[in-house]
């Protein structure tokens, strides 16, 4: 079993937007469910990001280090503008919500409501590490993390997904995610193709 989407990370990289359209048209045409992880919206480049990238066929905007509910709102307005441009539907375009920060975990309720767009709340586990300056070997140190996002997106009615540790092994994000199922997300980040089917049986496709 594949996975549910493919997020194509345009914040990594040298900056070629130019080539970055190209592959993004590339997984469009293959039949990639794509969101276009742009650049945080605190940076001023999340919407230059759009202006190249966004073509018909993506499914949407999965944001980093979101910190409030008006940046959230702040692209949702961007793509109202950008999607007639781009000639897609307008709003159709989804939006995933990465959290990185305690104050975005204050935030989570808010956040969770803040755009019809919102097609789930992230927790991007290692970038939170860092800001709480939290020790990586601790396995429970984002259980209270996890479950603050997990409430905050169920009480939205939308599902909550696990972000990425640093430099874990497969077995060991496996295990990630079955603590994380335990505690309510239903999804998780990974980079790794041969944990995809251990994923899927953790966390079953709702549809």
């Amino acid at each position: 079993m594949g996975a549910d989407a493919t997020l194509l990370n345009l914040s990594d990289g040298n900056g070629d937007r130019e080539a970055a359209r190209s592959q993004v048209q590339h997984l469009v045409d293959e039949g990639h469910r794509l969101y276009l992880h742009v650049h945080p919206v605190e940076s001023g480049e999340a919407r230059d990001d759009l202006r190249a990238c966004l073509v018909p066929g993506v499914y949407g905007v999965s944001l980093p280090r979101l910190l409030t509910e008006t940046q959230l709102r702040y692209i949702d307005g961007v793509l109202e503008e950008l999607e007639p441009a781009s000639g897609i539907e307008p709003g159709r375009t989804a939006i995933a919500a990465w959290l990185a920060t305690a104050g975005a975990l204050v935030e989570a309720p808010a956040i969770a409501r803040a755009s019809h767009r919102l097609t789930w709340l992230g927790l991007d586990s290692a970038a939170l590490r860092d800001h709480m300056q939290l020790d990586a070997d601790d396995a429970q140190a984002l259980d209270y993390p996890r479950s603050a996002v997990a409430y905050a997106s169920r009480a939205a009615g939308l599902p909550a997904v696990d972000g990425m540790e640093r430099e874990q092994t497969g077995e060991a994000e496996v295990a990630t995610a079955r603590s994380a199922a335990r505690l309510g997300l239903r999804g998780k980040l990974t980079h790794r193709a041969d944990v995809l089917p251990e994923l899927a049986s953790i966390f079953p496709r709702a549809d």
